[in-house]
């Protein structure tokens, strides 16, 4: 009962003698009576219009022998005497013994429909007028005897004279180059079978330079035959020209944002190498020498008379011995600060494995107790270059990192998966959140690092917190 009454649509009952016993919001709002005014009270006779009694009596009647009816068109008078066409559905009503004991009438206020149908109707007998007043050009295609009439700018845009031009679609298409010909000829075949509007943009044959953006529509007569076609016609060369400026500019600094993170990355491999290689081996150098140092001395010093080894350590022996161990140990960890350099710079991993084996390695080598760090990866390999690899590795490294330096969580999900020809990561834990002003602090959170490193590849990046956790999304075009 309740769905009844709050139905988006005018639902009423009679009982077996025709007298309303259900009466819904929907009908009260449509015909203005509340439902205690017409409960009791006989549908037909006090709610039908008089030539349409008898034929909705019938409906009724045969609805209580068990024949329903759909979509029966029947006009009934509000309470303010405003005429409402409703579409009606007359549905048996029977109790849980299968008895009938009336009838459901489902009703569509179809007014509003035929009255759009009028103003629609309207609106394209003045649609011709109202085009040939603004500076587009407009046109209507008769398809019964093809004849096209065209807007005088029309005329102009196309760079044909009223005069002498015969106006049939055959010479309109001969006006237009071989693509834009076959653009057309497919989308009027579409339009005359579907009824969907088009849009399209076509050049001229003998003007490359011009591009005109042509919008479609199709009239049906009364009966629902395709009548005609009537539509705009605009120059949008300067605004071609400008979008296609626009794109070639932004696929120049594509392409230079590209070639910067290739530089770099190439710099990162000559700088990982120079610190490990030559550095580094100057360094490991440097250590055998010392440590040949002490051995000597240490040999040095076990040949020594009883008397001079006293003499020697009450003198600077064994404090240079110290100094020659601290230099060691001290060698030793600057040995180990290039190695973590040279890593950080160009981890080596980034050339040998793949995307899926590179961020599960990360993750194993990663040594934080209290955190439980997840990965769910699904991706193709072969869709993703190496430039996309190496980005995402080091945005995953940084969201890492900013989950567990800022959140302080008890697990992290890192998610990667590959779908519709993009690329998406998610790193996700359930830590403490961050406040709204914290994305747009300078460096806060390594965000513009992460920003830099997707304007090159189209990506973007949102960071949201919801459900008590962050999420930290990259999505980047494959």
């Amino acid at each position: 009962t309740q769905l009844i009454d709050t139905a988006n649509a005018p639902i009423f009952g009679i009982d077996k003698k025709g007298n309303v016993n259900e009466w819904n919001q929907k009908a009260e709002e449509i015909t203005g009576y509340s439902k205690e005014e017409v409960r009791g009270k006989s549908f037909v006779e006090t709610y039908i219009t008089d030539e349409y009694k008898e034929s909705v009596n019938d409906v009724l009647t045969r609805a209580l022998q068990g024949e329903e009816t759909a979509n029966y068109e029947v006009p009934i008078y509000s309470k303010y005497g405003v005429r409402i066409a409703v579409l009606l559905n007359a549905t048996t009503r029977r109790n849980t013994k299968g008895e009938v004991i009336g009838v459901v009438g489902v009703g569509q206020d179809i007014t509003e429909i035929n009255e759009t149908k009028e103003e629609l109707s309207s609106i394209n007998r003045h649609f011709i007028q109202s085009q040939e007043a603004s500076l587009t050009g407009s046109w209507e295609w008769n398809i019964q005897n093809d004849t096209i009439w065209w807007s005088d700018e029309t005329y102009k845009i196309f760079e044909v004279k009223k005069e002498s031009f015969k106006n049939t679609y055959k010479n309109y298409l001969d006006l237009l180059n071989k693509e834009s010909q076959e653009k057309v000829n497919r989308q009027v075949k579409n339009i005359l079978e579907d009824g969907q509007p088009y849009i399209h943009i076509i050049q001229l044959k003998d003007n490359k330079q011009k591009y005109l953006e042509g919008k479609g529509y199709l009239i049906k007569d009364k009966q629902g035959n395709n009548q005609k076609l009537i539509g705009i016609i605009k120059d949008i060369s300067a605004e071609h020209k400008l979008e296609t400026q626009l794109q070639e500019s932004q696929e120049r600094r594509q392409a230079l944002f590209k070639k910067i993170i290739v530089t770099q990355e190439d710099e990162r491999k000559r700088l990982a190498r120079d610190v490990h290689d030559d550095l580094g081996q100057q360094l490991a150098y440097l250590k055998i020498k010392l440590e040949l140092a002490k051995k000597e001395t240490v040999k040095g010093l076990s040949e020594m008379d009883h008397s001079n080894m006293k003499t020697c350590g009450s003198s600077s022996c064994a404090s240079s011995l110290k100094e020659l161990d601290e230099s060691i140990d001290q060698l030793q960890k600057t040995i180990q600060t290039t190695r973590e350099i040279a890593k950080e710079l160009r981890p080596p991993q980034l050339d040998l494995l793949e995307l899926k084996d590179l961020i599960e390695s990360h993750i194993n080598q990663l040594n934080y107790p209290g955190i439980n760090i997840m990965s769910n990866i699904k991706i193709n390999e072969n869709e993703i270059s190496t430039t996309i690899k190496e980005t995402i590795y080091r945005i995953l490294k940084e969201g890492l990192e900013n989950a567990i330096k800022h959140a302080n969580p008890k697990a992290i999900k890192v998610d990667v998966k590959s779908r519709k020809k993009e690329i998406c990561l998610k790193v996700i834990d359930d830590g403490r959140g961050f406040k709204p002003d914290d994305i747009i602090k300078p460096g806060s959170f390594g965000l513009i690092g992460i920003e830099e490193q997707l304007v090159p590849l189209n990506g973007v990046f949102t960071m949201k917190h919801q459900k008590q956790k962050t999420i930290l999304e990259t999505r980047i075009p494959i």
